[in-house]
């Protein structure tokens, strides 16, 4: 078939216009969707919201803290209050034989700014994760040198600092959430005591000169 050359053109015309709307399309949805990825947030953001941060005194097991000073040393302990609710603590909720945060949550931390006395061992300055390996007769304590962890899910022997045994007493009255106190019974000396149901597990600290 012959087609004038006029017709020709007509054609080529009409097929490059209808190229060009296609391609101008093309362009007009990438900027909408370069735009959208750009104005949406990740689902994962690094930051997450300042609503979304947690309440720790919301927890059942809540924050706490104590602090004395002894001599020239400063201690504190932050630790979070688990309550007995109830429940058979000692070798049921605390297994006998095993690592226990000595609390609940993130393990506790023991603090000290100078050099200590502990049952008659050397403790240097510094934070430590307290644990404890509790029995009915003898308990076990632990300074580890990995302070910052979530309970004792990672503890690892070779990262103690000292280990010692302490006699735990029992108590008549009920102690229904978990409690450190730090006693100066003399001004170079403390005993940091631990309560909870009806147990009382007290170690002695002293001053380093």
């Amino acid at each position: 078939m012959n087609f004038k050359p006029i017709y020709v053109l007509v054609i080529a015309f009409g097929i490059g216009l209808v190229l060009s709307a296609c391609q101008k399309k093309t362009e007009n949805t990438s900027t909408i969707t370069d735009t959208l990825s750009v104005e949406t947030p990740a689902k994962d953001s690094a930051e997450a919201p300042a609503s979304s941060i947690e309440d720790k005194s919301q927890r059942k097991s809540p924050p706490d803290s104590v602090k004395a000073n002894v001599g020239n040393v400063q201690l504190q302990i932050n630790y979070s209050q688990p309550a007995v609710r109830g429940r058979k603590i000692w070798g049921e909720l605390v297994p006998f034989g095993e690592v226990w945060r000595t609390g609940a949550n993130e393990a506790t931390v023991f603090s000290t700014n100078k050099d200590i006395m502990v049952e008659g061992q050397k403790l240097p300055a510094g934070r430590y994760a307290l644990f404890s390996i509790p029995q009915e007769n003898e308990w076990t304590i632990i300074f580890s040198n990995n302070a910052d962890q979530w309970g004792a899910f990672k503890y690892s022997e070779a990262e103690d600092a000292l280990r010692l045994q302490v006699t735990p007493e029992t108590i008549s009255e009920n102690v229904e959430n978990l409690t450190f106190q730090i006693a100066s019974p003399e001004e170079h000396m403390a005993d940091v005591i631990l309560e909870w149901e009806k147990i009382r597990v007290p170690i002695h600290i002293r001053e380093v000169f």
